[in-house]
């Protein structure tokens, strides 16, 4: 039950497919819709921390079903939102074939034979309809520091050592085993 109640939130998340568009779903077992395909342009929103792959470099990654299935559409161009920036990256399906790479994320049973596309091979550009959130760094503006007063420190931490009732200095070294008397102790 849990379950069905999560994907019913996620699937309000993605996005509502109007006249002349059509559903881009995963090819495999599940067939979840991950998009939509509209005029020469697939749009498909993403979560940067989920779905981009991290190493040895950050890329985006399609399988070759789908990029096949986009040609046979007639679609053109990819364009993926990064829902935690507002970051779009847009780039050609054919740039996948010729400047991508093979990937298999040690999971072809479940995904299939995928190519991937590093982020400097996108066009990047700010969505401008992004609200910020909370975790977005806020303006800077100097404060009023007229009423402050100075730090007043008082510390109560030893400021010498005293051994056997004389002061030692910090730089001498406390015998071991009593007084040290030309290198013989008593």
């Amino acid at each position: 039950m849990t379950k069905n109640i999560v994907r019913q939130k996620n699937s309000k998340r993605k996005y509502e497919i109007k006249a002349g568009e059509f559903e881009l779903c995963t090819f495999g077992r599940t067939g979840k819709r991950v998009g939509k395909i509209s005029g020469d342009t697939v749009y498909k929103d993403v979560s940067r921390e989920s779905a981009f792959l991290k190493y040895p470099e950050p890329a985006i990654a399609w399988t070759k079903a789908a990029l096949n299935y986009m040609r046979e559409m007639g679609v053109i161009y990819i364009d993926v939102l990064d829902t935690d920036s507002g970051t779009h990256y847009k780039t050609t399906v054919q740039k996948y074939f010729d400047e991508g790479k093979y990937f298999d994320g040690g999971n072809v049973a479940k995904w299939g034979e995928q190519l991937k596309l590093t982020l400097p091979n996108f066009d990047q550009s700010r969505d401008p309809e992004y609200i910020t959130t909370h975790s977005d760094p806020q303006a800077y503006a100097p404060a009023d520091t007229s009423d402050v007063k100075p730090l007043h420190y008082v510390s109560h931490a030893p400021t010498g050592i005293t051994y056997n009732g004389v002061k030692v200095d910090s730089v001498k070294q406390l015998d071991m085993f009593g007084k040290n008397k030309g290198g013989k102790h008593e």
